[in-house]
């Protein structure tokens, strides 16, 4: 007597598997329409270099937070991701907003500037770019301790690979002189505007917390949450925090005819009236070796 093979109705199972590839559907098209945030392949990026020494995860929360609204993709890289190789393929991975939460230093001829880099310095790496004033030393504590690796507006202009498309670069610290050199060579390498300090800010914690993070968080949010355009964020933001109470740094940008940029990734990227302003820069002074 040969036995029987129970064959299992193939028709249940090819309705089940339909089914289940209409239910996945339907709930992507939802998430992609109603899940309050367009995704539209434009990149931002937080360099958070500071979070070694002046950690803020509430600062990094909000600017995700604005960016993502605004339609950005965000990556976010903590201070030991931020070495000199860092810095020199920053330009190549195509970010069009960058926020960058580092430590700036300018020297005390106003010749050089620098960003800092969580890179112990050694006099045996990098020779060409020591030697060419690309790359110095830099100090936390600038009564001693251990140095780091500077990178100055030469490195930005000489060595970084790529260029910056067409990008917004938010500065969150400032040394003086440093805007306006380090703002130059991002512009060269490809940065639409610049966003920064006009003198130096202190990182003195306060009531508000650091006051470059509390400033930043609302002028995102005047720019991206609002929509409003550059130079109406940061008269708004400045009108309602007003300046640095230690130094009377304000927030300034550069080239001037970037008043009336906008930086929603889904509406209008890089919008501009083509209007221009008048408005000049101040800037002074800080220290690197």
């Amino acid at each position: 007597m040969k036995s029987k093979r129970l064959r299992h109705p193939r028709t249940p199972l090819i309705a089940i598997a339909i089914a289940s590839i209409v239910v996945v559907s339907v709930a992507l098209i939802w998430a992609q329409n109603y899940s309050g945030t367009q995704t539209t392949g434009v990149k931002a990026a937080i360099v958070d270099q500071l979070s070694l020494t002046s950690s803020n995860p509430a600062f990094v929360e909000a600017a995700t937070k604005y960016l993502r609204e605004a339609g950005y993709s965000v990556d976010y890289f903590p201070g030991q991701d931020v070495t000199v190789e860092f810095f020199r393929n920053l330009p190549s991975q195509g970010y069009r907003f960058l926020v960058l939460r580092v430590e700036a230093a300018a020297d005390s001829s106003g010749a050089a500037a620098a960003l800092f880099t969580s890179e112990p310095y050694s006099a045996e790496k990098y020779p060409q770019e020591q030697l060419s004033g690309q790359l110095g030393r830099v100090w936390y504590d600038p009564e001693g301790g251990a140095p780091y690796f500077g990178v100055s507006q030469e490195f930005v202009k000489q060595s970084m690979k790529g260029r910056f498309p067409n990008s917004l670069i938010l500065m969150m610290d400032g040394k003086g002189i440093f805007f306006t050199l380090m703002g130059t060579a991002f512009v060269e390498r490809g940065a639409r505007t610049i966003v920064g300090w006009s003198d130096t800010v202190d990182w003195s914690f306060t009531e508000l917390g650091y006051y470059s993070d509390y400033v930043a968080a609302r002028f995102l949010q005047h720019l991206l949450g609002k929509k409003q355009t550059l130079n109406e964020s940061i008269t708004e933001t400045m009108a309602e925090v007003g300046p640095d109470p230690l130094y009377e740094s304000k927030l300034v940008y550069y080239p001037l005819d970037s008043e009336f940029i906008l930086m929603s990734a889904v509406e209008a990227p890089f919008s501009s009236s083509m209007r221009f302003q008048s408005a000049g820069l101040s800037l002074a002074r800080r220290q690197l070796s």
